[in-house]
């Protein structure tokens, strides 16, 4: 690229040129930028979500056979045994 011209109206591929990149920088900036940060943020929030789901999950349900934290209320201390039904021994 050379230096611009002295005379703005004589050379128009230089101002063509400002037009297009400020044009540019505009369109990254006001529309794509908040577009990408918004799927971004918007990943992470179901991420959390699905960690969020399965911690509760751990909490109501015994890890190793699925059974309903309630379903042991029938047998007392069993609950506590499996240690929060996170291990099978």
């Amino acid at each position: 690229f050379a230096y611009p011209a002295l005379a703005v109206w004589k050379d128009s591929w230089n101002a063509w040129r400002s037009l297009f990149v400020f044009c540019s920088i505009i369109f990254w900036v006001f529309l794509l930028q908040g577009i990408i940060q918004g799927q971004i943020i918007d990943a992470f929030a179901e991420k959390r979500n699905q960690d969020q789901y399965l911690r509760e999950d751990l909490e109501k349900k015994c890890f190793v056979s699925s059974i309903d934290r309630f379903v042991f209320n029938a047998y007392p201390g069993e609950w506590e045994k499996r240690r929060g039904g996170r291990y099978a021994w």
